[in-house]
Order: C-alpha cells, then sequence, then structure tokens
C-alpha cells in the first residue's frame, strides 16, 4: 500500500490494521468511514482510486510574471569584490531561469 500516492508507510499500517491491505479494497471502503477514522487526509487518494480527479491537469504551466533567484550570502560579505561576485551569481542564476521559459521569455520586457 504505501506506494500509492497519499499513503506512506504509517498509513499503510493503520489501514492494514483494520483490515484494508490493498488499492481495491481502499477504493471499496465507506467514505463516511474512512473520513470519520483517518480525517480528510486519506479522502484525495481515496476518490482518485474512484476515478474522481482531485488535482486538474494543466495542459502548460502558466507562463511565469516574475522570476527571483535569491539566496542568502552563506557567510558575512566583507568586500566589494564578494558582493560583486554574489550578484554575478544570483543574476546568472536568474538568466537561466528566464532561458529555461523558452520563447515566453520573448515576450517579458522591451523585446
Amino acid at each position: 500500500m504505501t506506494d500509492l500516492w497519499g499513503v506512506a508507510r504509517r498509513l499503510a499500517a493503520w489501514l492494514t490494521a483494520i483490515g484494508i491491505t490493498t488499492p481495491v479494497m481502499l477504493k471499496r471502503a465507506d467514505p463516511r468511514f474512512i473520513r470519520k477514522r483517518f480525517n480528510v487526509g486519506l479522502e484525495p487518494p481515496v476518490q482518485e482510486l474512484r476515478g474522481v480527479p482531485c488535482i486538474s491537469l494543466e495542459e502548460a504551466p502558466p507562463d511565469r510574471k516574475s522570476i527571483m533567484a535569491s539566496r542568502s550570502f552563506g557567510r558575512a560579505v566583507e568586500t566589494r569584490a564578494e558582493l560583486e561576485e554574489a550578484v554575478a551569481t544570483h543574476a546568472s542564476r536568474a538568466a537561466e531561469k528566464l532561458r529555461g521559459q523558452g520563447p515566453a521569455a520573448n515576450r517579458f520586457g522591451g523585446g
């Protein structure tokens, strides 16, 4: 049961303890019993087993309206050279993210 989305080892042990040992058995379990016994946490996997989608799939992810590359410096920056190096690293990472958006990146800015 632990290979089932949303069912971790501990939850699988609880299900096994009450006699639910396969995904088919979980699918056929009384929804009121499952909700009462396990709260709403187990409801999405049960609904998915019954063919009711709980997470909608997007055909294409929406274009980002902003890009952020933020990290702490990791240690105190004491010289201008260290600051310039850190800023260059962050700018490089932001540019990498922008290139990763492919043609969508051409619609941003003045280009």
